[in-house]
């Protein structure tokens, strides 16, 4: 079996227009060809002052200027499309997050809103037209937290509950506007009084266990993406040009017009130069192929019926804790403490 960087090779040198029967004819004048590296069409041999490095023979028609010249085409060549298929690449691989982050972030989506009618029609009014705006918010964060490394799911339901908490004890508990210093009391010492038990870690776990591996595989493609990035500044190796110009050119410079060089000859040098790009060539496709059925498994993950579910429970576990009379003792006890 080839290995893959045989297989990239022969794609560029067809896009090179490489791999035709080698052989030629020498002339008596140096070939027209080498207009295209800003040489004159004469008979005369380079300079002995600037002889080219690469093209050395004693007939030579190059000189150093023009060799430079040659390996700056070729190089230049050779680069445009390695960058292409990068770009095909990069492409596959926007399509692949895209369609990834698209399912997170409407499966979250569908589960904010659900949430939101459910508590609706389930909780006293009050409750639930303050609550919305916490439940849009603690979901607004889990969307952000795909792209943003520093945001923590602990932290934004922590967040939540501690506003939920005088929202509950306000229309659960008193059946009155608490004063804004007493409200803020609550929010402070929410985790003294611990109102809603242990439903906050328990949210929490549930939606670190569903989201956390849509969050490390999104912020991996956009690894992948800034690696692509580098990829493409890469600089082909001196030996690599050398050999390229020396395969592509020579010819030229000692009179052979219409001469191209031998495929296997061909496909040996570029598969040479092609040696750090071919070395991860298997492996990203297999790490597509793997995302595609990942695709999948990411589907059942989020299935939004069951993230509503657990999502009721746990606000309506929440209200009755939170309301239980206990509760309401142990914040007046608490009240009476730090009066």
């Amino acid at each position: 079996m080839l290995h893959s960087s045989v297989y990239i090779a022969i794609f560029l040198l067809v896009n090179l227009n490489y791999l035709i029967e080698c052989g030629g004819r020498r002339q008596t004048a140096c070939p027209k060809e080498l207009n295209a590296f800003s040489v004159p069409n004469t008979t005369g041999n380079a300079s002995s002052d600037t002889r080219p490095d690469i093209c050395s023979s004693n007939t030579s028609c190059c000189n150093k200027s023009i060799e430079d010249e040659m390996k700056t085409q070729i190089t230049k060549r050779l680069m445009n499309l390695i960058h292409g298929r990068n770009e095909r690449v990069r492409r596959q691989f926007k399509d692949v997050y895209d369609d990834l982050k698209g399912l997170f972030q409407s499966g979250l989506e569908k589960t904010s809103k659900s949430a939101i009618e459910s508590l609706e029609s389930q909780a006293k009014r009050g409750i639930a037209q303050r609550t919305k705006p916490l439940i849009r918010t603690l979901f607004d964060d889990l969307r952000t937290s795909v792209t943003n490394k520093d945001l923590h799911v602990q932290n934004s339901t922590t967040t939540f509950f501690r506003n939920f908490y005088p929202i509950v004890y306000q229309y659960s508990v008193v059946g009155q506007t608490l004063p804004g210093e007493f409200a803020e009391c609550l929010k402070n010492n929410v985790n003294l009084i611990m109102p809603f038990k242990d439903v906050p870690q328990t949210l929490t776990a549930f939606l670190i266990k569903k989201l956390q591996p849509v969050q490390q595989v999104l912020r991996s493609l956009q690894t992948i993406g800034h690696v692509l990035d580098v990829i493409d500044n890469v600089q082909l190796s001196n030996e690599c040009t050398s050999a390229l110009v020396k395969m592509s050119y020579c010819s030229l410079c000692d009179g052979f017009s219409d001469v191209k060089p031998c495929p296997e000859y061909c496909t040996t040098i570029v598969s040479s130069c092609l040696e750090p790009y071919s070395q991860i060539e298997h492996e990203w496709s297999s790490f597509i192929n793997k995302l595609e059925n990942f695709h999948k498994l990411l589907a059942k993950s989020l299935d939004v019926s069951a993230m509503f579910t657990k999502l009721q429970a746990f606000l309506s576990d929440s209200i009755s804790h939170a309301s239980h009379s206990k509760v309401a003792t142990k914040v007046r006890n608490h009240d009476r403490e730090y009066d």
